[in-house]
């Protein structure tokens, strides 16, 4: 690479798997680019000097902009480190980096939550005034897991932190949440796919309070590593840190010779400074207009270079179109919003009742207390999603794919989309080390595309894409050890698969889409092997390789639709009523619609009485009657006022996506006399009735707050404020409805209407 800027006809340049490149000099390539204007650079290409934040994936705009500053403005060298701290939940990681922090051991002070970050005092540890160094110190505990690698750094010191006790796979109570210990050949697999076979460790055995609990450590052979080195450590005493430190300081000496002398327009510098300044401060962040204002006063050519750099680098939170579109300089503060999902006590034994599923309202009852904060809220939910630690599939309602159920649980909702079909395509994406990370991610994005009509358990999903007509069954499981191939063994792998099967009519070109998308934006180290179990791709198959597409503008994911019922063999009929005796009129007249059409043989029609067993749910069966084909809606005064029938109501007018159209398409109302929703009064009255039921429910809910009034009432308020905001425009569609009000002609013109709705559905 030492001559490419000697080339000069270049139009693409592709790096990608070339990590092993020689860094060009900063004249080399700076000639390089003037001479060849319209290059376009794909990949890693190292240049000496320049922050591998712009080289990583070469951003040629900012490498630009680099040197226009630095021309413009002088430079500085920047000596600055991450010393990041992993290792199982409750092993001592925390007190270790209070240490760092000369701050004393104090055994009051509860385990890590998501991600902690100090900054550690170099002058009196270290006497290394000129450094500075940023300690990550990550909750260890397996639900966190999914999240560090959006934080893991190359050039980063690595504090390992392992005990005797904790060598096992055994699940521990944490705080009502199950959490399973990791090995240490867990740990140290996990950094060689993320960090590679150099990343620089320091084996830190925790608790040696005392010389007799010293031991070997035990580090798989051949050793994994080319920079492992191991010592005993107590944060307890001062023996113990006395031992670590010496081996500490050689470690960060190492990484500072590794990451060579970088350099920073003086112009960056000072605005990092102020940023530091403004964090020191209390400033949590600050609009993007404003980091201008300040790229601006110090002749920044370009601040959208030095924000990309910044949040690459890790200082600040950014992305364009999000975060409110600002920059977030108080990252613990964010992350903490955002790790308030994944809370032991709380949220997430809530969130697992709830199979996953939330809305804003929900977190703002188990997190949110503080309504100073509310302006906030947005903020963290958009971070919550980037993070994939949910995504969103309707209007406020968001899944945490950690909260899921498992699979053995959802089977029924699994077998009403598959319906028994028999895959036309199956294939394995089999990864070296399949990560927490790459499993949620993977979901997350399918989840964000397919929304609420996907079945969805953790970690895997199974839809109908109404768009391109196929059904689709992914899933991702670790390989157990009894699985591994000697291979595994010797490399020091920890094996994963994602299973897709799929069926349909653009089968080929739906999985085409979704492999490429899985492989190129959810992999680290080596990219995974594809293995066809089943079927292929025409012309595009390949035992060993997944051929991708290049130079493609098709966005990741981007292909995949939303996700609804399959078609059915015979549509669905679902009843809608308020219950009654024998002799009242809705009852009645419910019966007889019922035994009419339940005997046509060319239709699925079911109703609570007839379809429920004991024991069922009466809540997942009234979702499901808003999910049917067709839906006979017996509307009386007694269904208007029942909570019951006004959710099945609410749940109809929100699977419609509130279109008038598709609600009208599918319900046929039957509108009994003593329904009063004909003139506006009559409906608002129904309206005003709902909303002071939620506001009464409310009230009492936020007297007793959410632990004393139970997770079951916070549920039934949200299914009332479904009803209250639903109620007003769905009575109206209903009242505008020509419909026969005549009793005793009210069962044949239904069954009529019924029929021809399904004969214009079939012409669809």
């Amino acid at each position: 690479m030492r001559s490419v800027h000697l080339i000069t006809a270049l139009t693409y340049l592709g790096l990608s798997g070339c990590d092993s490149l020689q860094s060009l000099s900063p004249k080399n390539t700076k000639d390089f680019l003037l001479e060849s204007p319209r290059l376009s650079i794909h990949g890693n290409l190292p240049v000496e000097q320049i922050t591998k934040e712009l080289t990583q994936s070469f951003d040629q705009y900012a490498v630009e902009n680099w040197y226009h500053d630095i021309a413009t403005q002088g430079h500085s060298a920047v000596k600055s480190l991450k010393v990041m701290l992993l290792g199982n939940g409750r092993i001592g990681k925390t007190q270790l980096a209070r240490r760092l922090r000369n701050e004393q051991f104090d055994e009051k002070v509860p385990s890590t939550q998501g991600i902690q970050l100090h900054t550690i005092d170099c002058t009196s540890l270290l006497d290394r005034p000129e450094l500075s160094i940023q300690t990550w110190d990550f909750g260890g505990q397996d639900v966190y897991l999914s999240t560090h690698n959006l934080f893991i750094d190359k050039r980063a010191v690595y504090l390992l932190l392992w005990h005797p006790d904790t060598e096992n796979t055994e699940q521990v109570t944490c705080e009502q949440i199950l959490i399973r210990n990791k090995p240490l050949s867990y740990w140290l697999a996990y950094l060689r796919s993320l960090v590679g076979k150099d990343a620089n460790i320091l084996l830190c055995q925790a608790q040696c309070d005392t010389p007799d609990l010293d031991c070997q450590a035990p580090i798989p052979f051949p050793n994994p590593f080319t920079r492992l080195q191991s010592t005993p450590t107590s944060a307890k005493t001062d023996e113990g840190l006395e031992t670590f430190l010496p081996l500490f300081k050689r470690r960060l000496d190492y990484q500072i010779q590794q990451n060579g002398d970088v350099w920073l327009p003086n112009g960056w510098i000072a605005v990092i400074d102020k940023l530091s300044d403004l964090r020191e401060g209390g400033t949590k962040q600050i609009a993007f207009s404003e980091f201008e204002t300040l790229c601006k006063d110090d002749k920044i050519s370009v601040p959208l270079s030095l924000a990309n750099y910044l949040h690459q680098s890790g200082s600040v939170f950014f992305k364009q179109g999000h975060f409110n579109n600002g920059i977030i300089l108080d990252q613990e503060w964010a992350l903490q919003g955002v790790y308030l999902l994944l809370d032991r006590k709380e949220a997430l034994p809530d969130l697992k009742d709830r199979n996953g599923e939330f809305s804003a309202s929900t977190l703002e009852r188990l997190l949110w207390k503080d309504n100073q904060a509310k302006q906030d809220h947005s903020l963290f939910l958009d971070m919550m999603q980037q993070c994939d630690v949910c995504f969103e599939i309707d209007e406020d309602r968001y899944i945490a794919p950690d909260a899921l159920p498992n699979k053995s649980d959802i089977t029924n909702q699994i077998n009403a989309i598959w319906q028994d079909a028999e895959s036309e395509i199956e294939l394995e994406i089999r990864y070296d080390f399949l990560h927490d990370a790459t499993q949620r991610s993977i979901l997350s994005n399918i989840g964000s595309n397919a929304k609420k009509g996907a079945c969805y358990w953790r970690y895997g999903c199974c839809y109908y894409d109404s768009e391109h007509k196929v059904k689709v069954a992914l899933e991702c499981h670790e390989v157990p050890e009894s699985g591994y191939t000697q291979e595994d063994i010797d490399n020091f792998r920890r094996p994963g698969l994602v299973k897709i099967s799929i069926t349909g009519e653009h089968a080929q070109k739906y999985l085409k889409h979704l492999t490429e998308s899985i492989i190129e934006s959810h992999h680290f180290g080596n990219k995974p092997e594809v293995k066809w179990v089943k079927g292929h791709i025409s012309e595009e198959r390949s035992d060993t390789d997944f051929k991708l597409r290049a130079n493609s503008n098709e966005e990741p994911f981007s292909q995949i639709g939303l996700a609804a019922e399959p078609p059915k063999t015979k549509p669905s009929v679902y009843f809608s009523y308020a219950w009654g005796s024998a002799g009242e009129e809705h009852q009645d007249i419910c019966d007889e619609i019922y035994q009419k059409i339940d005997s046509d043989p060319a239709l699925d029609v079911h109703r609570d009485k007839n379809s429920m067993n004991q024991g069922d749910s009466i809540d997942a069966f009234e979702r499901y009657i808003a999910r049917a084909d067709f839906i006979v809606l017996l509307v009386s005064h007694k269904s208007l006022y029942s909570s019951h029938c006004m959710k099945e109501l609410a749940h109809m007018y929100h699977q419609c996506q509130r279109q008038q159209n598709e609600f009208i398409s599918k319900v046929i109302p039957v509108i009994l006399s003593d329904a009063k929703i004909d003139t506006l009064k009559e409906r608002l009255t129904l309206a005003k009735h709902w909303k002071n039921e939620f506001d009464e429910t409310n009230e009492l809910i936020m007297q007793l707050e959410a632990l004393s009034s139970g997770k079951e009432s916070v549920s039934e308020l949200e299914e009332l404020k479904l009803i209250q905001t639903s109620c007003a425009n769905v009575t109206a569609w209903l009242s505008d409805l020509v419909t026969e009000r005549q009793a005793d002609l009210q069962v044949d013109k239904t069954i009529q209407l019924l029929e021809r709705r399904i004969k214009e559905a079939n012409k669809t």
